[in-house]
């Protein structure tokens, strides 16, 4: 699901024709086309992976 969210970001319909493909929930790739990266590996992962990025860190500290 992350794939197909960087895809359509980097082009809209390349993005919608691969999760198209590969069967994927077209209302949650849309769901998580509004989210940032940070949000979008919370809401892809386990629970604490994006505390593993130093800028998130960083921003937590603060």
């Amino acid at each position: 699901m992350r794939q197909a969210y960087h895809f359509h970001k980097a082009d809209s319909e390349y993005g919608e024709k691969a999760a198209q493909a590969l069967e994927l929930d077209p209302g949650k790739l849309n769901m998580l086309l509004g989210l940032s990266l940070d949000e979008l590996f919370e809401a892809t992962t386990g629970e604490g992976y994006g505390r593993a990025f130093p800028a998130k860190k960083a921003a937590e500290q603060k």
